[in-house]
């Protein structure tokens, strides 16, 4: 299941608890009750870590992906990752693998229907994790842990994956929502979660309406025992938290083709290569902004993430009463003095270092952190966004 690789390089095992055989149609408008006509159709395997795995392989990253397979869906899922050129470990279960579906308007909003999934025994998950496991010991960098849980499956699972990583020195990635999402966070051990300012919300137990809000609240997931915190803000961009500090990135508009999948390539650009915080965000959102300008739930190649080339300066952030909460003036800022363009698809997005005073709750808004993307959301319900919604696959 494994190949050669060079010391040092990295090698990420993915674990997809709930994947599914991903199917897409490109429609013009989405018409409830009537018959729809589809202008285009994709079939893509589907499932959070796996878009991760498939992400890393097109950019040349070694990686396995680890799911359950079950039925004719299930084999088409693994066919499928052969031919993009994936790794897969599946390992065989009883019930069928779940088929979802994705409507994609040609305004880019998307309705995405989620099937539940099979059950999984307890045999089967104890074999899902023993197959990390020997994915991790034949060697690897990071494991991303992502996606809801099937049925049949404790929300306690996401903390036997961190402590897997605990005992064999690797550090875990996870990247889901709801409970399994707070009883990791509350377990510890993490080197990163990915939550999107919803899901963080949830976490926290109160609206985030400024990014001091945000900042707080990862803070305080910090604080419970996870090392880094990525918190994407849909079409204000996203922010990372460490303990050595706290970035922020984003872009202009961009009018998306499918927003579905994109935010597990704005992760997989942040584990493709190690270097200093601010240099992996800026890889996470070119990643994710190429993403969104793709059909279906393909990932970016190299070729659709143009680097730019990063050049001194800095950027006002400020568009007063244009935020997410509509009615709240927003107050001007200098998110960072030495604020960048980054390498990033065209047009160009931009990263800065969170000041000191973007941590004071109710001072900054989204919006005013990041005007330039905030134009976006007038534009399309899912502008600019860089990151997947919150339903989970």
């Amino acid at each position: 299941m494994t190949g050669s690789r060079a010391a040092g390089t990295p090698r990420v095992v993915t674990l997809t608890p709930n994947p599914s055989l991903d199917r897409a149609l490109d429609l013009d408008v989405l018409l409830p009750g009537e018959v729809n006509r589809a202008v285009g159709t994709h079939q893509h395997p589907g499932g959070k870590a796996i878009n991760v795995s498939r992400a890393l392989a097109v950019h040349g990253v070694a990686t396995c992906a680890v799911l359950p397979s079950g039925g004719a869906d299930g084999a088409q899922l693994v066919a499928l990752l052969a031919a993009q050129g994936v790794t897969a470990r599946p390992v065989p279960v009883s019930g069928d693998t779940r088929s979802n579906i994705t409507l994609t308007e040609s305004s880019g909003a998307t309705t995405k229907i989620n099937a539940p999934g099979p059950a999984l025994s307890a045999a089967e998950v104890d074999a899902l994790l023993a197959a990390v496991e020997a994915e991790v010991l034949a060697g690897a960098t990071a494991v991303v842990a992502a996606g809801s849980l099937p049925a049949g499956v404790d929300d306690a699972f996401f903390t036997r994956v961190a402590d897997l990583g605990a005992r064999h020195g690797v550090p875990v990635v996870l990247d889901t929502s709801g409970e399994p999402l707070a009883a990791a966070v509350r377990h510890g051990g993490l080197a990163l979660v990915k939550p999107n300012d919803e899901e963080l919300a949830e976490l926290a137990g109160r609206d985030l309406v400024t990014v001091g809000d945000v900042l707080a609240a990862a803070a305080t997931v910090r604080a419970a025992g996870t090392d880094a915190v990525l918190v994407s803000l849909g079409a204000h961009g996203a922010l990372l938290v460490t303990g050595g500090g706290s970035w922020w990135a984003g872009g202009p508009p961009l009018l998306p083709v499918s927003t579905v999948g994109a935010g597990d390539s704005t992760l997989a650009g942040y584990l493709a290569a190690p270097g200093e915080p601010a240099e992996r965000l800026r890889r996470a959102v070119a990643w994710g902004r190429a993403a969104v300008l793709l059909p279906g739930t393909e990932a970016p190649c190299p070729a659709d993430v143009r680097p730019g080339t990063p050049r001194p300066g800095s950027h006002q952030f400020h568009r007063p009463r244009s935020r997410i909460d509509a009615g709240t003036t927003t107050s001007r800022t200098t998110v960072a003095s030495s604020a960048i363009p980054i390498a990033s698809p065209n047009p160009s997005c931009w990263i800065g270092r969170m000041p000191a005073n973007a941590n004071a709750p109710n001072t900054t808004t989204m919006s005013s952190a990041a005007p330039e993307m905030s134009g976006a959301v007038r534009a399309s319900p899912r502008a600019t966004e860089p990151t997947s919604s919150p339903v989970r696959t």
